[in-house]
């Protein structure tokens, strides 16, 4: 009996494997601008808030995000505010001309650059990367008020103390049990978020001031910060409910998830635009969506229901 129990969890075990690696249902590594074609682009101002794919990110001393798997240094950049004059609060958000329904995962690596000083950021620092699902694929997801669907928002330097955020439509969700961190909480330097930041910022290749770049680009991240780093991001939708995780790590949950488009962008919430404009922007690379894995729970149902796992007596 014990080997038919170790047979049975490793079909199991099996089954898992191959359904995570279902083939993704989409998938864009951003390494040319014909990228753009695959997304409706919703912007504030296309003179000063837009998406350039086909980046080469190594200019700023930037490594290949951890999923390219070719070691490219190609991508998606965000620019949000990014003129001389006249400042605004300004959004751009990327919509799939495809929509999705039902259960599926949308992962991506993601980074923002902040403008320094570290560990505050300088002037006009705090910008959000957003991604959400059921987007209608017309409206802007932007943090100061506007938006579609249920998506998510985060800023680079902890610079507001509602620093990791969840939407319905154009309403911020308050802190409560949607978000993961005790108590709801939604300001980065709670421990909770603390396995993010700490990043040296002065000895980075060509954008540390150590390294040769702007005096300002100095000092180290602080703990619970998103920027200045790879991170993988997780959209996980199931059951109408949207679960969103940043490397592993749950961020909250919010319904309903309806069908939609998936959308990604970048915000300046404020008028205060970067004391380093060309220094703050996103960068989004190797966006996969697959259909939702099967559970361990469905997997061991359907062994009990071919009596290839025995119950308890």
């Amino acid at each position: 009996m014990r080997y038919i129990r170790v047979a049975a969890l490793t079909l199991a075990a099996a089954s898992l494997a191959n359904v995570s690696a279902a083939a993704p249902i989409f998938s864009d590594n951003f390494n040319t601008a014909a990228s753009l074609g695959n997304y409706t682009i919703i912007t504030t101002d296309a003179t000063s808030s837009y998406a350039t794919s086909g980046y080469d990110y190594s200019a700023f001393g930037i490594p290949s995000a951890p999923h390219s798997g070719d070691s490219s240094t190609l991508g998606l950049r965000l620019d949000a505010n990014n003129s001389v004059a006249p400042n605004a609060a300004e959004a751009v958000t990327l919509a799939t001309n495809a929509q999705y329904s039902d259960s599926y995962v949308v992962t991506f690596d993601a980074w923002i650059n902040v403008n320094g000083p570290f560990p505050d950021g300088g002037s006009g620092s705090t910008n959000y990367l957003t991604a959400g699902v059921g987007s209608n694929g017309t409206t802007n997801n932007f943090v100061a008020n506007t938006g579609s669907g249920t998506w998510t928002a985060v800023n680079g330097e902890n610079g507001s103390g509602v620093d990791y955020r969840l939407y319905k439509a154009g309403s911020l969700q308050p802190a409560g049990s949607q978000y993961s961190a005790p108590g709801g909480t939604r300001d980065g330097t709670n421990a909770y978020y603390s396995q993010f930041g700490n990043v040296d910022i002065t000895n980075f290749p060509v954008q540390g001031s150590a390294s040769g770049g702007p005096a300002q680009q100095n000092g180290t991240s602080g703990p619970g910060t998103f920027g200045m780093a790879w991170h993988q991001v997780r959209l996980e939708v199931a059951g109408g409910v949207m679960s969103w995780t940043i490397d592993n790590l749950p961020i909250g949950t919010l319904t309903p998830a309806s069908a939609g488009s998936v959308a990604i962008g970048y915000s300046d919430p404020t008028a205060n635009a970067s004391d380093l404009r060309n220094y703050s922007f996103a960068l989004i690379d190797n966006l996969v969506i697959v259909p939702e894995p099967a559970t361990l729970t469905l997997c061991l149902a359907s062994l009990f229901a071919l009596g290839l796992l025995p119950r308890r007596r």
